[in-house]
């Protein structure tokens, strides 16, 4: 659902496609190969986990549960889409760099309690990801992960936020989605989008569509069900890619397709 969430097509809109951090017009930098990409934080942070609501056993199993699981690929989805080829950037450098495909490579650690069965999930992990292609400009994006539990936290913290990597992704010109379904400009904190809905139905909307269209061959459906594209069990694949390069990752570099 993470596809059809308005604040995270408004962060792309905003980078992607309207160049808020005038990356896609540097074609003397990349001409040099001394591109400016863009750089971030994921961030979840959670004070107890499984979390209250959640205390079902299989969340806190190591094959079925855990946050990097459970909450992480919610976002390397988003990742993934954020990052995708997008045809309304007109510059001709980045259409080339547009047409590659989109590749990933990560680092990570991932620490588990003590259990004498090695069958608990992970209690915290961290690493580094490193995007190039799809719609990205030609520095790419690099993010740096942070999932740990604290019990001294208020609340759970949900945050992706993307700047321009001449300031690490920690400038005050960065973007950072929070909260799953909200934007904010770090520089002001002006909330751009609050507590917009997750995308549960719009996914649904464009699954029934499709269903209709294959099974009626209609090609004249209306303009919103043509205007959503269904999240594919190729789409979930590559989200499980990262994840599973994450998990097995030990301190070494992975490199993985996500095109």
């Amino acid at each position: 659902g993470m596809r059809y969430n308005s604040a995270l097509a408004e962060m792309r809109r905003r980078i992607i496609e309207n160049d808020e951090f005038n990356l896609y017009s540097q074609e003397e930098k990349i001409d040099n190969g001394d591109a400016v990409g863009l750089a971030g934080n994921l961030r979840l942070h959670f004070r107890q986990w499984p979390r209250e609501w959640q205390t079902q056993p299989w969340c806190a199993s190591r094959c079925e549960g855990g946050p990097c699981r459970e909450v992480g690929t919610h976002f390397f989805s988003a990742l993934i889409d954020f990052a995708s080829g997008n045809s309304s950037i007109s510059s001709s450098a980045i259409q080339k760099q547009q047409c590659a495909p989109l590749t990933a490579r990560i680092k990570a650690t991932v620490s588990y309690p003590d259990d004498s069965d090695n069958t608990t999930c992970e209690d915290s992990a961290f690493g580094t990801l490193e995007f190039m292609g799809g719609a990205l400009p030609p520095g790419g994006l690099t993010i740096e992960m942070s999932v740990m539990t604290d019990k001294r936290l208020e609340k759970d913290i949900y945050e992706l936020s993307i700047g321009s990597s001449s300031g690490g992704g920690n400038n005050d010109d960065a973007l950072t989605l929070f909260d799953f379904c909200s934007l904010r400009k770090e520089r002001t904190g002006h909330v751009l989008v609050q507590n917009a809905d997750y995308g549960r139905r719009e996914c649904v909307d464009a699954l029934v569509s499709a269903a209709f269209r294959n099974k009626a061959n209609r090609k004249n459906d209306d303009d919103k069900a043509q205007s959503l594209s269904i999240v594919t069990a190729q789409d979930g694949r590559k989200a499980q890619r990262l994840l599973d390069a994450i998990l097995e990752s030990q301190g070494a570099w992975i490199n993985i397709d996500v095109s």
